[in-house]
């Protein structure tokens, strides 16, 4: 499976946006929004592990953002429950990550294992490529594209109210490995969180 965002040029950090994808035995669910109380709603059909697609929006006339889910045969995401909610947010996952109101958030429930993820920049080039090993059960994988420079990916416990802070300098980029799986332990707070490296 691989996820690829595209965020264009949205110049007001004012400008909210709240989607959800929801997928559940093959039918997905794209909800959107320029402010609360107000969305659209698109639902796709005939999902399954050959299905590419493609949804996209103008917001407030001032940008376009394009989410494009593509899910591959050859590596599939199995998960254990449904429904399973990717969910599309306008928050970050702390004021501390500094992203914008109109970042795309993805969450992706485990258990999982083989996850792709591919981020393009507003230009459509290619800035991130991140292969996750393993999410096991009661855990969750996020995705928080906050900029055109790198996306956030962060590790939680789905079953903790907050887990700690991973160990990051604050200024350098890192790889993390097919397989890494960060620990997850809820005795301070804070969130566990990796940036991806350029390929």
């Amino acid at each position: 499976m691989s996820l690829r965002t595209e965020s264009g040029a949205v110049t007001e950090r004012r400008d909210a946006m709240d989607r959800l994808i929801r997928q559940l035995d093959g039918l997905v669910e794209v909800e959107w929004g320029d402010a609360p109380g107000r969305y659209r709603l698109c639902r796709l059909e005939g999902v399954d592990a050959r299905t590419e697609i493609t949804e996209s929006s103008w917001v407030d006339g001032s940008g376009h953002l394009r989410v494009e889910l593509r899910l591959t045969e050859d590596d599939p995401v199995e998960f254990a429950y449904q429904p399973t909610i990717l969910a599309v947010g306008t928050d970050p996952v702390r004021p501390e990550l500094g992203t914008a109101p109109s970042a795309p958030r993805f969450v992706f429930p485990g258990p999982f294992s083989g996850l792709t993820i591919e981020y393009l920049g507003g230009s459509g080039f290619e800035l991130a490529v991140l292969e996750f090993g393993e999410v096991e059960s009661g855990e969750y994988l996020e995705v928080d594209c906050g900029t055109d420079v790198s996306p956030y990916v962060v590790v939680g416990d789905a079953n903790a109210r907050e887990v700690d802070w991973s160990v990051w300098d604050g200024g350098s980029f890192f790889s993390l490995d097919p397989g890494d799986r960060p620990s997850v332990r809820a005795s301070e707070p804070g969130v566990m969180y990796y940036r991806q490296a350029w390929r």
